[in-house]
């Protein structure tokens, strides 16, 4: 019973201070093969999930104006084409993609009465990149309207 007390402690610590846990007690008290194989899966698991969420911090970030005035465009669409990733910006003209992988994308921007804006984005090391992208006003000429009743 009491080896048990000392497994349950030694567990508490090393989930409460993981490196000071390991150079502690691993050392000191000699544990099973169970508690030894627990240990490692756990300590991989940390780790991992770490790292993996280390590369879900990554971002595309900017700000859309119109050219001519360089005022922000709100309702602009923005798709990250390789993946499914899309947002609209705010009424500032800013948007936001987050948990964008490694790797060069094309960024396109989209809005009625201007002209698609297409980027390409290179993302790595989980620097978040931020953007000014301008769209053109686009100006159609309709030929003629015809109304039927």
């Amino acid at each position: 019973m009491n080896r048990w007390i000392e497994a349950d402690s030694l567990f508490r610590l090393i989930l409460k201070y993981p490196i000071v846990g390991i150079a502690l007690t691993l050392p000191a008290i000699e544990l099973c093969t169970a508690m030894r194989k627990l240990t490692i899966i756990i300590y991989t698991l940390l780790f991992s999930s770490q790292t993996l969420l280390q590369a879900q911090k990554t971002a595309i970030q900017g700000t859309v104006m119109a050219a001519d005035s360089v005022t922000p465009l709100q309702g602009v669409d923005v798709f990250l084409e390789q993946t499914n990733m899309f947002t609209t910006s705010n009424s500032n003209g800013v948007f936001s993609l987050s948990g964008v992988a490694d790797g060069n994308f094309n960024l396109i921007c989209s809005a009625v009465g201007y002209s698609t804006q297409r980027i390409t984005v290179q993302v790595q090391n989980g620097s978040s990149s931020a953007l000014n992208i301008y769209l053109c006003e686009q100006i159609n000429q309709l030929n003629e309207v015809v109304i039927m009743s």
